[in-house]
């Protein structure tokens, strides 16, 4: 999430490709040492403060994948449906 990413959107046999960076979707922007775990109590701490609605990078980075989940799976049409 700390740059553009290329996004191709398959449906029905047509692709759309695209490119989204963390601000068009409304998110900061972030670089990986910021969610970068240092081993299974530290990825457990920040799994833990995702689950108790802590705000911060690892959260966002959940809710993006989310998001995409939610398009892959047909139950939102964009990545900004899917964050809504």
């Amino acid at each position: 999430m700390g740059a553009k990413n290329q996004v191709w959107d398959v449906r029905g046999g047509d692709v759309t490709s695209y490119g989204v960076s963390p601000q068009d979707l409304g998110l900061p922007t972030i670089s990986v040492e910021q969610i970068k775990g240092g081993g299974p109590d530290e990825s457990a701490r920040m799994l833990r403060g995702i689950f108790r609605g802590e705000h911060g990078p690892a959260r966002d980075v959940a809710l993006l994948n989310g998001a995409a989940v939610m398009v892959v799976g047909g139950k939102a049409e964009s990545l900004w449906d899917g964050l809504d």
